[in-house]
């Protein structure tokens, strides 16, 4: 799960379990991030991040929690 897709951690996590024929499946503000580029599968919102001075990316969460809950219930039928 990754808001811009470009944190330094997330992306040399992925490339490590890539590695190791792990498959990488990943929730991100856009299709066209590094993240998303390194995933099998990626789910987009596209929301316009929000970042308060500079720093403080407070860019709403509820379409990642929408779409866990919808994979969620769609696993458990």
């Amino acid at each position: 799960l990754s808001v811009s897709g470009e944190t330094a951690q997330n992306i040399d996590q992925a490339i490590r379990l890539k590695e190791k024929k792990f498959h990488i499946v990943s929730i991100t503000d856009n299709s066209y991030c590094t993240l998303a580029k390194l995933s099998e599968i990626n789910f987009a919102y596209n929301i316009q991040p929000e970042v308060i001075k500079d720093t403080l990316n407070v860019t709403t969460q509820i379409p990642v929690i929408y779409i866990l809950e919808s994979l969620a219930r769609n696993f458990a039928d």
